[in-house]
């Protein structure tokens, strides 16, 4: 995302959507909730590659999904 300054705007925004998409959803058939993780790369980090920094934000994503739904892990 363009525009951010620092690891805490980042992690700040991740708070934010994890907030917005958990939300419970409420249908005739019941009431649903969805968790997520999120892990964030910064380019500036990984300047080599796309392909590296969409590797490192996956890794950290995989650390977040280990420690719970709900969590933000910066790589």
């Amino acid at each position: 995302i363009d525009g951010l300054q620092d690891n805490e705007q980042a992690t700040a925004l991740a708070q934010r959507m994890i907030e917005a998409v958990s939300r419970p959803i409420v249908t005739p058939e019941g009431q649903y909730q969805v968790g997520i993780s999120i892990g964030i790369a910064h380019s500036r980090q990984y300047p080599e590659s796309v392909e590296s920094l969409i590797n490192a934000a996956d890794g950290a994503m995989y650390v977040a999904k280990r420690d719970g739904k709900g969590t933000v892990t910066l790589a």
